[in-house]
C-alpha cells in the first residue's frame, strides 16, 4: 500500500520536525 507507506514517511518526518521545534524553541524565543 503505497498511500499507507507515504502517510508513515510523512508521520516520522512530522514527528522528527516536532522534536527539532522543542529542542530549538529555547533558542528561537530568546533570539534577539
Amino acid at each position: 500500500n503505497i498511500l499507507g507507506y507515504a502517510y508513515f514517511d510523512f508521520y516520522q518526518f512530522y514527528k522528527r520536525g516536532q522534536e527539532y521545534v522543542e529542542a530549538h524553541s529555547d533558542w528561537m524565543l530568546h533570539k534577539p
